[in-house]
Parts: structure tokens; sequence; C-alpha cells
């Protein structure tokens, strides 16, 4: 069963590019290890958190903004005061943050009226990607 997100800023860091990663002398920044990835845990981890469809990210989109890391309720309101309507996109940086963090406090948010969230979780990324509005929600 499809979710009904689409989240913009999904990580994509299979082992053997972390491992490539480290063979050329590359490090995370602040020097954490990358975190373990699989695609069966990008699944369930969708699935849990009611996510229809990921974009892998290398970088966050120039004019808009994904909400991963600013789940918490002193730092959600800047990004929705500063962006343009329609330029807010549901991101949760996964898994460098855990997926079930910031969706509890974004779906708790309440300065976001229902078409607000409607238009974080889904409606401004199928804008930005027309081919994800074809998708069926269930």
């Amino acid at each position: 069963m499809p979710g009904r997100r689409i989240e913009i800023h999904h990580h994509i860091d299979p082992p053997a590019y972390a491992a490539w990663l480290a063979s050329q002398g590359v490090r995370p920044a602040g020097g954490r290890e990358l975190p373990a990835w699989s695609d069966d845990d990008a699944l369930a981890v969708m699935d849990t958190h009611d996510v229809a469809t990921t974009v892998g990210s290398g970088s966050t989109p120039g004019v808009h903004l994904h909400l991963g890391l600013l789940g918490s309720p002193t730092a959600l309101p800047s990004p929705v005061a500063f962006a343009r309507p329609g330029h807010v996109l549901f991101g949760a940086d996964w898994p460098y943050a855990p997926l079930s963090w910031f969706t509890t406090l974004l779906d708790a948010y309440a300065a976001l009226d229902a078409d607000g969230h409607a238009a974080v979780d889904r409606r401004n990324a199928e804008v930005l990607f027309p081919g994800l509005a074809n998708e069926e929600i269930a």
C-alpha cells in the first residue's frame, strides 16, 4: 500500500559506496561514520512512516526547503515562515536522523492546517516533480 508522503531528501549510502568513500580518504562531515544503509531498511522505514516515494539526494534543492532535521517545535516555524508558499517539502535526512522523530513532530505541528500538512507531505513535491503526481495514494 503506497504512502502519502514524498520525501525529497533521502540519503542513499550503500555499503559499497561507503567503502569507496573511505578508500578515497573521504570522511563524513562532523567526523561521524556513515550510518548503515540497505534497500530493505530504507523500504521498511518508508512503509512505517507513510512514505510513498523518496528522491535520492546528495544536496539540498536550491530554491526549495526540505524539513530534514528541522522537526522540533522551535526549529520548524523558521522554514515555514521563510520559504515562499509551495516551497517547503517533506525531507527527513534518514538514515542520519530517525524518521520517527521527524514525522511525529511534523504530524503534531498545529501551525499547519490540514491543507498545509498535505502540501508539505506531498503536493509541493508533486509540483516540483510532476511525474510523481500520478501515483495512487491509498
